[in-house]
């Protein structure tokens, strides 16, 4: 019977041997080294005590089409080295762990929303990875809250990482980017919550809810990170 129904598994953090009913599959040394975020930055999602960080407070002059912005963790250590392996080395199987996150924080957050969805990549990245990690990752999302999960929007344009861009050579690089599916459903009036696997700039987000609220103004669109780049 252990054999059928193992009582220990391996943590998804340092693989050491841990009963199975540790919480989203970490050992304790690896679940203390994650720094999970309590009160967010509406903004960039960041740890902070107010509406939003210093960094953006003045940045609120100019309205966001983002809503709300909520992170799970800090991006780094363990948590940064996992998603890393999830994005790039195939470890597809930690959707199922960091979809729990994202459960526990959207529960925590008594949030109530109409759709789940996630920025689109191109077919040529797809093919290139195998894979869309966070396409695997909202979807999970979606069958354990019980929402739909749709896919309103079409990326167009490849585009480079931006992270190392500064603010215009982002805006141009990202701008356009996207388009409305045709076969969409009307989202007007609707809540969307848009999921991604790191918050850095935050410029690829925004696009992609501009471009929704170009065509459905009245939708809502909460961002949900599993984590945010530390500032």
């Amino acid at each position: 019977m252990e054999l059928l129904y193992p009582s220990n598994i391996k943590c998804i953090g340092c693989n050491s041997i841990i009963p199975k009913t540790n919480i989203y599959s970490l050992c304790k040394a690896c679940f203390h080294k994650i720094d999970f975020l309590d009160i967010n930055c509406m903004s960039c999602g960041a740890s902070c005590d107010e509406d939003f960080c210093e960094a953006c407070e003045e940045e609120t002059k100019l309205k966001s089409p983002i809503d709300r912005t909520y992170a799970c963790t800090v991006y780094e250590g363990v948590m940064e080295t996992m998603i890393h392996g999830f994005k790039y080395s195939s470890k597809t199987y930690l959707a199922n762990e960091f979809s729990d996150i994202l459960k526990d924080k959207y529960k925590s957050l008594k949030l109530e929303m109409d759709y789940i969805t996630t920025i689109p990549s191109t077919k040529k990245r797809i093919q290139k990875r195998g894979y869309n990690h966070t396409e695997l990752l909202a979807s999970q999302l979606a069958k354990k809250l019980n929402l739909p999960y749709i896919k309103p929007l079409i990326k167009i344009k490849e585009t480079k990482p931006l992270a190392s861009l500064n603010p215009l050579e982002r805006f141009l690089e990202i701008n356009g980017a996207f388009q409305i599916d045709e076969k969409t459903l009307n989202l007007d009036y609707k809540s969307i919550l848009l999921i991604d696997d790191i918050l850095t700039t935050g410029t690829t987000a925004v696009e992609v809810a501009r471009t929704l609220k170009e065509t459905y103004p009245e939708c809502n669109i909460t961002l949900l990170v599993l984590a945010t780049a530390k500032k």
